[in-house]
């Protein structure tokens, strides 16, 4: 596995990875999950079973249905439909145990069969998570963006690191499909890591980049 460093699209100070599924495995790269992952229904499974757990939420831009989901053997997939230009698939995690902490937010991501080159152009997806305060009060929004590769094909590692603000209360992180297409997931966690690894140390310089017609902010 060859760890790719990117610069990510984030609201503070962060560090992002990019674990691409092809090459050599360089473990020293990878920032280390301490502790079991705080993400709950990891496997989707029990959202197939209820189709409305309670853990998982979506939500489309506006307008008519505009996508659909599936869940089958541990991989969710994302179809979009309709006209409407993005979806996010969320959980909210609650409690102030997070804030000040460094935690790591991974998936793995697929793209259905990309019939372009995407690379350099904007994404179809993105790992999404933003800090609320006890007041709602949106604190820091960190984005990953996933740019699927046409001559590649198989899963795709993500792996977005962050410190949180020490005045997080709550959190939302999940999935934005952003483009035309079918967009797999699998294997989401949110570890708390080792702030002392050379892997979880490396900050990243802010920058700023808005998701299609502004993109989900702040979730209800």
């Amino acid at each position: 596995m060859t760890v790719v460093r990117l610069k990510a699209i984030v609201g503070a100070a962060a560090v992002s990875t990019l674990l691409s599924s092809y090459g050599a495995a360089q473990d020293t790269d990878v920032c280390a999950p301490l502790g079991e992952s705080y993400l709950q229904d990891a496997d989707f499974e029990l959202e197939r079973l209820d189709g409305k757990s309670v853990h998982w939420r979506s939500k489309q831009h506006a307008g008519e249905p505009s996508f659909e989901t599936d869940i089958n053997d541990g991989v969710l997939t994302i179809r979009k439909i309709g006209t409407q230009p993005w979806l996010v698939y969320w959980q909210r995690l609650k409690g102030n145990e997070f804030a000040g902490k460094r935690m790591a937010f991974s998936a793995e991501m697929k793209w259905d069969k990309p019939e372009t080159d995407t690379r350099g152009v904007q994404s179809q997806a993105r790992l999404n998570l933003i800090a609320f305060a006890k007041d709602n009060k949106i604190l820091k929004r960190f984005n990953l963006a996933y740019h699927p590769n046409p001559d590649k094909s198989g899963w795709q590692p993500l792996q977005m690191v962050v410190k949180l603000p020490p005045k997080t209360n709550f959190i939302d992180l999940g999935f934005v499909h952003e483009a035309d297409g079918v967009l797999l997931i699998r294997n989401p966690s949110f570890y708390l890591v080792d702030a002392s690894s050379a892997a979880c140390k490396q900050m990243l310089t802010p920058g700023q980049n808005r998701l299609n017609n502004e993109g989900p902010s702040g979730l209800r």
